[in-house]
């Protein structure tokens, strides 16, 4: 896993992160909002690899008590300025999602949103991610 840490962080220092600045996914709209069907109840969601945060503040503007990690301190950084911006409460966290309880995060979220992290990760880690929730 240390391997990809580097690549990621790599990658924000020299600005390549194709992955942000896009819409959010349709089907977390969709979850969140209604849209045609019941919208789901706010509750308390964690949200892995959040990069820059606009999942993140996304769930926190429609109510939701919102925890987000990544392991990328600048990442964390514009996520941070973001919710500041947007004055919208976030607890973002910097830990890896295989490390979740010895950042004090527990289990019992109502949603947990994932846009990249797991497929990212190997058997291993994803074995360990597990362990931890």
């Amino acid at each position: 896993m240390a391997s990809k840490h580097a690549l990621f962080r790599i990658f924000y220092r020299v600005g390549f992160t194709p992955w942000d600045g896009h819409p959010l996914a349709r089907s977390l709209r969709d979850l969140i909002e209604g849209n045609g069907a019941r919208a789901l109840s706010a509750g308390s969601a964690l949200e892995l690899g959040c990069g820059t945060g606009d999942a993140s503040i996304y769930l926190a503007n429609h109510g939701w008590h919102v925890t987000s990690v990544d392991f990328v301190p600048s990442a964390l950084r514009k996520a941070r300025a973001k919710a500041k911006e947007a004055n919208t409460p976030v607890d973002f966290r910097r830990t890896d999602v295989t490390q979740l309880r010895n950042a004090g995060i527990e289990s019992g979220f109502d949603l947990i949103v994932d846009n990249g992290c797991l497929h990212n990760m190997s058997d291993g880690d994803r074995d360990a991610y597990v362990r931890e929730v």
